[in-house]
């Protein structure tokens, strides 16, 4: 067993009206516009004016200072701030869904009646890791004072209502990243994730530099002992769970300590796992993306996400998934061992079925091979966040193993 590890924001675009039919209606007569009635108009105008451009120019001042002192920290810290602010703006979309929040409430992978153990459909995940795309570059471009002002200036316009796509557009075209954009053409309601990006990151900078804040501390100062403790010991319990082929009750153990530590990427790895094993594929797909957001280093949480798309029959999507991952896991060599030899598996099943065999899928079968019977035993009763854990019934009980080719034991 593993260690316990550490209003509609569619933009309203404040255009000026033009055409307006009682336009004609709104001509002042002569006679009563005296000299100096539009002598002190313009003079006030002239004012407004000026404060205005004061106004920006402040701010544009103030961008290039936070700028100038976020890209002058060390890389490597930038870059841990950058994997927190991913946490930050994927945490009300993956663990926890307050509906109050900006971001649930405009972003097109919330759904209003999911809770936070809820499964992700296909749709929903593609884009979840479209966003994901695209908060991933920040980190990318961490230290780039040019990117990083532009950043700021876009997330400054969006606040204040002031149409920005296509700044916005040429930023992420601007990284050198050629492959979001057509995604981006292929998704309708692609203003929202742009605009939580720009917005959130300006917001996590600014925070940064003008409140010398620690992101990384932060953000773990928000589990208390108590719920260290109580999340380690319902982990345990799953564990034990487990270990008997209960994988009804390891699930329900599991979420309840994801309850005392929705932060900790193992509970959700090991979560999947029973899910896999049980047959309930979306679900166990869900927990692997969880994990792998929250760890994006972590070769297991990889591999049982790829197994969950195998499963489902998204065999492509699975292999780019697995480069994707033997990329971020590089540095774990028994990580990348699994992971590699899961891409010859899943090289091997593309190519089944472009050959038109009637061979089935190997990973699937292993799974139906060892389909699973749920305990009749009663279940400990963990409020109804549990209401998400399918059971099935009548399937033929048999000795389980571990995934060919892949170290899947618990974390």
């Amino acid at each position: 067993m593993d260690d316990f590890a550490e209003g509609d924001l569619a933009l309203a675009d404040d255009a000026l009206l033009e055409g307006c039919p009682y336009e004609d209606d709104c001509v002042c007569a002569p006679d009563f516009t005296t000299d100096d009635y539009v002598r002190v108009t313009q003079l006030y105008y002239d004012r407004v004016g000026m404060q205005y451009k004061d106004y920006a120019q402040s701010e544009k001042n103030l961008e290039y200072d936070i700028c100038n002192i976020w890209c002058s920290k060390p890389l490597s810290i930038l870059q841990d701030y950058c994997d927190t602010i991913k946490l930050y703006i994927f945490w009300p979309l993956l663990f926890q869904h307050q509906h109050s929040s900006i971001i649930s409430r405009l972003h097109p992978c919330v759904e209003a009646t999911r809770s936070r153990a809820a499964e992700i459909s296909l749709k929903k995940l593609q884009h979840l890791e479209l966003m994901e795309d695209i908060v991933d570059l920040a980190k990318r471009v961490a230290n780039d004072s040019f990117l990083i002002e532009g950043l700021l200036r876009i997330g400054y316009k969006i606040e204040n209502k002031i149409l920005a796509m296509e700044e916005a557009l040429n930023w992420i075209k601007y990284t050198g990243d050629i492959t979001i954009l057509p995604k981006l053409g292929s998704v309708d309601s692609c203003w929202p994730m742009l605009s939580i990006f720009f917005t959130e990151y300006k917001y996590h900078i600014t925070k940064v530099v003008t409140e010398n804040c620690n992101l990384l501390e932060e953000f773990r100062r928000n589990s208390c002992m108590h719920c260290v403790k109580q999340g380690e010991l319902m982990k345990m319990r799953g564990n034990e769970e487990f270990s008997k082929q209960r994988f009804d009750l390891a699930v329900i153990f599991y979420t309840r300590a994801i309850e005392y530590r929705p932060e900790n990427h193992l509970l959700y790895g090991n979560r999947a796992l029973c899910f896999l094993r049980m047959g309930q594929f979306r679900n166990a797909l869900s927990d692997g993306k969880r994990a792998i957001v929250l760890k994006n280093t972590w070769p297991k949480g990889h591999y049982r996400y790829c197994d969950a798309l195998c499963m489902l029959g998204e065999y492509d999507w699975a292999l780019q998934a697995n480069i994707k991952a033997q990329k971020l896991c590089k540095n774990d060599p028994e990580g990348i061992k699994d992971l590699i030899q899961q891409h010859v598996k899943l090289q091997k099943q593309i190519e089944d079925l472009q050959g038109r065999t009637s061979n089935k899928n190997p990973l699937k079968a292993f799974y139906e091979s060892r389909a699973y019977i749920p305990r009749n035993s009663s279940a400990p009763a963990f409020r109804t966040l549990l209401n998400f854990v399918e059971t099935e019934r009548g399937f033929r009980k048999t000795k389980y193993k571990m995934a060919n080719g892949g170290n899947q034991n618990l974390k």
